[in-house]
């Protein structure tokens, strides 16, 4: 004779819906929400609809995309991989090294061929995408990635984060071409040793057509430090790497998660204080004297 323990675990083993992804916990919580305001009483007909859930927390950065959410934003192109079933980012390196000119400008063009004309709007200020300014580039085994930012008034700052597979010496335009858009402002720049944290991201590399074949996936994240800095290295979980800086911005990208998708879903269930899960990521900061600054908690200096 089967238990009512074993019997569920059966049966939650049969269901085919996924259970660990952001959006199906927010409609299970949403669900159980109306059901336990709901009168038994009251028919089902008539039961109200509940409303979507408002962010955790407000942002400094908002993010522009079809995949936009909260500081989870991507929008990607999904293209076939043709390395043999190779993974994607087999060549990644913790470290970066120099992209050429070349590689940089013709992945800035197949970028902003997928922005746009501009970024912005919709309450938010607009700029011309062919106007941000290109801040950081790196490059990372076969991948190459581009900072673009603009600032409006009021310190108002525009990024877009490009990411592209181009091998070195290739004279080929970059595959696998994908970016995020956000926008924000609010704080004043850093000083000293201090690190801002800016905009994060996760995005879809890979598919195939309509994209329907695997994916993998790839966090960003860049900021700003003071002009004290001169390296960020950035812990994530497992993964280590060490961030390109440059001007009093840095930025990184490695495979992988910006959030743990644990932390995630339970954040997501009713009941709990208001607030977003915690990044993964961890700070250490270089200064120019070369010290090390393990830990280091990031700021939100003002005006």
């Amino acid at each position: 004779m089967i238990d009512d323990r074993t019997l569920d675990a059966r049966l939650r083993a049969l269901d085919p819906v996924p259970h660990d992804t952001l959006v199906d916990a927010d409609r299970r919580a949403r669900l159980l929400e109306s059901v336990l305001a709901t009168d038994p009483a009251q028919p089902v007909a008539d039961l109200p609809v509940p409303p979507p859930r408002r962010p955790r927390r407000p942002v400094r950065r908002v993010a522009w995309g079809a995949a936009a959410a909260v500081t989870l934003a991507g929008v990607s192109v999904a293209l076939p991989l043709t390395n043999g079933g190779e993974p994607a980012f087999a060549s990644w390196t913790a470290e970066p090294a120099a992209a050429s000119d070349r590689d940089a400008e013709v992945l800035r063009e197949a970028c902003l061929e997928q922005v746009g004309d501009s970024v912005g709007g919709d309450g938010a200020p607009e700029a011309p995408s062919a106007e941000l300014a290109t801040r950081l580039t790196d490059r990372r085994g076969e991948w190459v990635s581009v900072l673009l930012t603009g600032t409006a008034p009021g310190r108002y700052q525009f990024t877009v984060a490009c990411l592209g597979r181009l091998p070195a010496g290739s004279s080929d335009g970059p595959s696998d071409i994908t970016h995020a858009v956000t926008g924000g402002g609010g704080w004043a720049a850093p000083s000293g040793d201090q690190l801002v944290e800016g905009p994060m991201a996760e995005l879809a590399v890979g598919g195939g057509p309509f994209g329907m074949g695997e994916q993998e996936r790839a966090a960003t994240t860049n900021g700003e430090v003071g002009p004290d800095v001169v390296g960020v290295t950035i812990h994530a979980g497992g993964t280590t790497v060490e961030a390109s800086v440059a001007d009093g911005t840095y930025a990184a990208w490695w495979p992988g998660r910006i959030f743990d998708p644990a932390d995630v879903v339970a954040d997501a269930a009713p009941g709990l204080p208001d607030g977003e899960p915690e990044p993964l990521l961890r700070y250490d900061v270089t200064l120019r004297d070369g010290t090390v600054l393990r830990d280091v908690d990031p700021v939100h200096p003002t005006d």
